[in-house]
């Protein structure tokens, strides 16, 4: 996917990201000088829409606060807005939208008490779309590692003998030069290393990631999960393996007995383990997930 897109606002239909945010009541958050309290201010306003019709909307302020003593004569006419939007994708999981552009200020309501109340304003017919990562990404050390395997399977395990099996021909066969570039509970980017079969990884292939890390404790199960390739990153050298960046479709569950391998769907929030493990790696940089994601 793309860092972001452009959305089209000039038909107001069920796709309309401002009528998603009138249908949940997102809060949609504002930046301008506006009339508050008997002067002309430079606001970070929060609101919640109250109507929408076709591009103009009334907006409800429910928070307001002063970013700067600089004040003017008169109200901005136009200012940047942004909101979150939840919106279901083709395979039936969800995904977080970060959405922005530059609205025009109709007009502006105080009360009684000269509080900015509400704003009367129209949205552009086109507006930024960026899909937002769900879970912070850590940025990955060699150390971190106590063992790291990314295969690709020539189907999936079904039962704990198959992956056994799986797990002893590239143990007794380890892919030199892997590596984990960074990593989220929603997917890792890799370096797969220079084993003979890396050619097979393409992108309508399942790659299996099993990982331990220095963390792990005695006892505790690594981490089986499947992935899908979204795209490549950038190398850090000249002629190096670029790495793979690949997203977690489902993961081993490890609370059943049974023989037979159950597969957990995790492709709209990530491993909830592996979300919970990560956090123990408290030296480690994370990138906050509310960022655009890039393939």
């Amino acid at each position: 996917m793309s860092e972001f897109s452009y959305c089209s606002l000039w038909n107001a239909n069920a796709d309309n990201p401002v009528v998603h945010a009138l249908r949940d009541r997102s809060t949609i958050s504002l930046r301008g000088y506006f009339s508050h309290m008997g002067e002309c201010k430079d606001l970070a306003l929060e609101g919640t829409l109250k109507s929408l019709d076709g591009r103009d909307g009334l907006l409800a302020v429910k928070q307001c606060v002063s970013i700067s003593e600089r004040t003017q004569r008169e109200q901005d006419t136009e200012c940047p807005f942004s909101f979150t939007m939840m919106r279901k994708q083709k395979d039936g999981t969800k995904a977080q939208f970060s959405v922005s552009g530059q609205a025009l200020i109709i007009q502006t309501k105080n009360n009684h008490e000269k509080a900015l109340e509400s704003i009367h304003i129209r949205f552009p017919r086109n507006c930024n779309v960026r899909r937002l990562r769900m879970n912070p990404r850590y940025e990955w050390k060699p150390e971190f590692v106590r063992l790291l395997r990314i295969m690709v399977p020539t189907s999936i395990p079904e039962n704990r003998d198959d992956l056994a099996k799986l797990l002893r021909q590239y143990t007794m066969a380890p892919i030199e030069g892997q590596e984990i570039c960074d990593i989220s509970a929603g997917g890792v980017c890799a370096i797969l290393g220079t084993d003979a079969g890396r050619g097979t990884f393409a992108a309508d292939r399942l790659y299996l990631f099993f990982f331990i890390s220095s963390k792990s404790k005695a006892g505790e199960n690594p981490f089986v999960l499947l992935a899908q390739r979204l795209g490549y990153g950038q190398a850090k050298n000249q002629g190096q393996q670029p790495p793979v960046r690949m997203r977690f479709l489902a993961e081993m569950d490890w609370t059943t007995q049974e023989q037979k391998i159950r597969w957990l769907d995790v492709r709209s929030e990530g491993s909830h383990l592996l979300r919970e493990h990560l956090k123990r790696f408290k030296d480690c940089t994370a990138t906050d997930g509310k960022t655009a994601e890039k393939a």
